[in-house]
């Protein structure tokens, strides 16, 4: 489903680990808040089409809480104190969203392991999520992971 595809499948680019990551995002997103990042009502309108896939490509994710609350509100449930998405959980799917392949975790195991510390406590909350490194290695190391040297 479009709604799920990465940037790059929308450019036609090659893909890899990193696209498939960018779709759990998505996924987790949804299931988080109800809704797709970016949704749309008619696959077979190509103008709506193009948008979904610029949207992907360009487009700021939309907050996860307000989208939340939105969507409880829009079905009129009641909204639970204390049962708020933890911030290491926000962190985690807006890593999962970034549009450049190589700013979302580099593997499902460095995924898994920062999902698994943030249960356990060990992410900091007031950290940024642009600064996240679960493991942090040389840059020539991570260029070399890459494929870039």
């Amino acid at each position: 489903m479009a709604e799920y595809k990465s940037p790059e499948k929308w450019t036609g680019a090659e893909i890899d680990t990193q696209s498939d990551i960018y779709s759990l995002g998505v996924v987790i997103y949804e299931m988080l808040t109800g809704s797709v990042p970016f949704p749309i009502s008619d696959y077979k309108d190509n103008i709506k089409m193009l948008e979904l896939g610029e949207k992907h490509k360009k487009a700021t994710i939309p907050d996860i809480d307000i989208r939340r609350y939105e969507t409880i509100e829009k079905i009129n449930l009641l909204i639970v104190p204390g049962h708020e998405i933890p911030n290491w959980l926000n962190k985690l799917v807006l890593k999962c969203l970034q549009k450049k392949p190589m700013d979302r975790f580099l593997t499902g195991r460095e995924l898994s392991d920062f999902f698994f510390d943030g249960l356990q406590g060990k992410i900091d909350e007031d950290a940024e999520a642009a600064i996240i490194d679960i493991h942090p290695i040389e840059d020539n190391e991570k260029e070399e992971r890459r494929g870039l040297k």
